[in-house]
């Protein structure tokens, strides 16, 4: 008796099957785009003016040498495994790293903004991924990760200085770049979450552990013989 409701129960189910309509070709190559996350959505949108960046860039002439191309790989590498480091993480987000701004904030100084440019908005885009924040706003999202990373590129900027500060100026810059990216996101998307003014709210919280980062940076730097051979890597450029 068993059997038999165990067999009829098989038909029935092997009927349904048949009967349930197949998924059409449309449904079966592109249904899987539909359960991509937000924050994927923006990865593979800022890809996409990566890619376009860069056609900019070559066609203007400003080509990516083998060296410059290693170097930048090995950058983002190194600053996407520093950023695993944590010495103290922030309650609302954000944290102190093991100085993971410094590979990218180098590369800059060394090969120039526009290179220093795609290298932080590349990182970026790994700290997204990486990260996966709940998207509240796509603007503070672009604000706080490809945007702010990418500030990182002012470092290249240091050369307008004398070159007795020049590497400590462009550590300063590009820390400040990537605080400006973050602040402009506390003082507008997540305003209404300050207890108190948000553009001192912001500038506080934020300034408190991208500050401490780019002090250990710039501490960092001031070791002879790590300023020596950024000097070095500068010059064979």
């Amino acid at each position: 008796m068993y059997f038999s409701f165990f067999l009829t129960a098989a038909a029935e189910d092997a009927e349904a099957i048949q009967a349930a309509p197949k998924p059409s070709w449309f449904e079966t190559a592109f249904g899987k785009l539909g359960e991509l996350t937000p924050v994927t959505w923006i990865a593979i949108g800022a890809l996409i003016a990566l890619a376009v960046i860069l056609l900019i860039i070559a066609r203007k002439g400003k080509k990516w040498t083998p060296q410059m191309l290693a170097m930048g790989a090995l950058s983002i590498a190194l600053s996407f495994l520093l950023s695993y480091i944590k010495l103290f993480s922030m309650p609302l987000g954000g944290s102190v790293t093991l100085c993971s701004m410094l590979p990218i904030m180098l590369f800059a100084y060394t090969y120039g903004l526009p290179h220093g440019l795609l290298a932080g908005l590349g990182y970026g885009l790994l700290q997204l991924i990486q990260k996966q924040p709940a998207v509240a706003d796509l603007i503070g999202t672009l604000l706080d990760y490809p945007i702010a990373f990418a500030l990182l590129a002012l470092a290249a900027l240091g050369h307008k200085f004398p070159n007795k500060i020049a590497l400590h100026a462009g550590i300063l810059l590009g820390g400040i770049g990537r605080l400006i990216g973050s602040y402009l996101s506390g003082v507008t998307v997540y305003a209404k979450y300050a207890p108190y003014t948000p553009a001192l709210y912001s500038l506080v919280y934020n300034g408190t552990y991208i500050g401490i980062e780019i002090l250990m940076c710039l501490v960092i730097v001031s070791i002879p013989t790590v300023r020596s051979a950024i000097n070095r890597v500068y010059k064979s450029r």
